[in-house]
């Protein structure tokens, strides 16, 4: 076949036009996931400011075992073997790719070698499905390292703002963050944000359940989408959270002259 390729309309889309895209939205207040006192006052009112960008990339999750599916499609049914973490998305694959009712549609869970979300999608169980539909045999798919770190579903990339003041003893008074991501629950709901105000429970997760006793504390949260896929990543607002916040913390820390 000599084919010729629909690149779309992200064919010119770089990790360069993605973080400038997320720079200009940081600049544009988000919604409001937590608001505890009066961060502007106070922040006015101290006498020592700090600011910090984070910026974290996409990331794979490059599992141990390769994504693969075993799959038979048959007249009378339809059989596949696959290490997966959401059985019913196999399940739903299989019957939409073979036309089957689902009681002639089963799913044999194998051991996991590794998933933190990535087997909760069902593209490479589908991909075994229609090839065995196609041939009318067995069928086992294994994807090479490549195919697998080309066609994820990301942990999303992110782009935070972060404001904090000291007092005159360099202990916190106030503190707020603004974090730019895209939006999982938007992935799969595009309304979802509406009925939460705007906010991505998940994406600010990390960043609004601070436990930190600061008295005036803010998190915000931008939505913006550059339109690479995106899923879940094993605590994907945790792992980003988790890590901006106490990195943050630590330059709090030395600007202060404490130990963090």
């Amino acid at each position: 076949l000599q084919v010729k390729w629909d690149e779309g309309p992200l064919a010119t889309l770089n990790s360069e036009e993605i973080r400038k895209r997320m720079a200009e939205a940081a600049q544009r207040p988000g919604a409001v996931a937590r608001n505890d006192g009066d961060f502007d006052k106070a922040f006015a009112g101290a006498p020592k400011h700090i600011e910090a960008v984070y910026e974290l990339p996409y990331l794979a999750h490059a599992t141990m075992e390769p994504m693969n599916c075993t799959a038979e499609v048959r007249p009378d049914g339809c059989d596949v073997w696959v290490s997966t973490q959401s059985q019913t998305s196999a399940h739903q694959a299989a019957m939409r790719i073979t036309g089957l009712p689902g009681s002639q549609v089963k799913v044999h869970t194998t051991y996991v070698g590794g998933g933190f979300g990535r087997r909760g999608e069902a593209d490479y169980v589908a991909e075994a499905v229609e090839i065995s539909k196609a041939i009318g045999r067995p069928v086992q798919v294994i994807w090479t390292r490549e195919d697998d770190m080309q066609h994820d579903f990301y942990r999303p990339v992110s782009y935070v703002r972060f404001w904090a003041a000291l007092d005159d003893s360099g202990t916190p008074v106030a503190w707020q963050a603004r974090l730019v991501q895209p939006s999982i629950f938007a992935r799969f709901n595009p309304r979802a944000l509406e009925s939460m105000r705007g906010v991505d429970g998940i994406s600010i997760g990390g960043v609004s359940s601070l436990s930190y006793n600061i008295p005036n504390l803010r998190a915000e949260y931008v939505y913006h989408e550059p339109g690479v896929p995106i899923g879940f990543w094993r605590s994907p607002g945790g792992s980003v959270g988790g890590y901006i916040t106490e990195s943050f913390f630590d330059e709090i820390a030395a600007a202060a002259g404490k130990d963090p």
